[in-house]
């Protein structure tokens, strides 16, 4: 009985083999690559997340901050263009397919314009220079405006007006994301 504790001993002792030892080392191989390749798709997908929200908070701010001015504005002017020197048109107009949107603030009097040049929202204020509203890693395709109730004269409807904002966010080709922003402008002063 002597003889076989001591042999057993001996053989618990002894540790892995070589064959073993790979096995394992493939397996630990095999299951850290399959862990690291997950973890950068969870990182890619955090990025572009992060990336369309701050995007998407940029043209949230741009277009809370058009609508709420046309609201408490007055004389909307919707054109389909505007020269990059012209002036700020006076007056008020509906139109069906504008690119151009033009209103006086109530708060201050200024004249407000927006438009879309390039793939950037710019604005101007009274005679000043067009300048960018939105991050430079959006591009916008398109910024349509439809007024309708704004011509003068007495038309039975108070002003309203759509903008629908259509783009993409560019952050490299795997972290594009397509966006559609739309926002509806009914004007506080009333025109009847």
């Amino acid at each position: 009985m002597k003889f076989w504790q001591h042999r057993n001993t001996k053989r618990a002792n002894r540790g892995f083999t070589l064959a073993e030892l790979l096995v394992s080392v493939a397996l630990f191989s095999i299951v850290s690559v399959i862990t690291v390749d997950t973890l950068l798709v969870l990182l890619d997908a955090n990025s572009k997340a992060q990336q369309e929200q701050l995007v998407v908070s940029n043209l949230s701010y741009a277009i809370d901050n058009i609508t709420r001015n046309a609201r408490t504005g007055y004389d909307i002017y919707c054109l389909g263009s505007i020269g990059t020197g012209s002036p700020l048109p006076t007056g008020s107009n509906d139109c069906a397919s504008g690119s151009v949107l033009v209103f006086t603030d109530g708060e201050t009097g200024d004249r407000k314009g927006y438009r879309l040049e390039g793939a950037q929202l710019e604005e101007k204020i009274n005679a000043g220079n067009w300048r960018s509203i939105t991050a430079s890693n959006t591009s916008i395709d398109e910024f349509a405006v439809v007024v309708s109730g704004a011509t003068a004269g007495g038309d039975e409807f108070q002003p309203t007006g759509s903008i629908m904002i259509e783009g993409t966010i560019n952050e490299g080709a795997r972290t594009n994301a397509d966006f559609v922003i739309q926002s509806l402008i009914t004007q506080k002063i009333l025109d009847f």
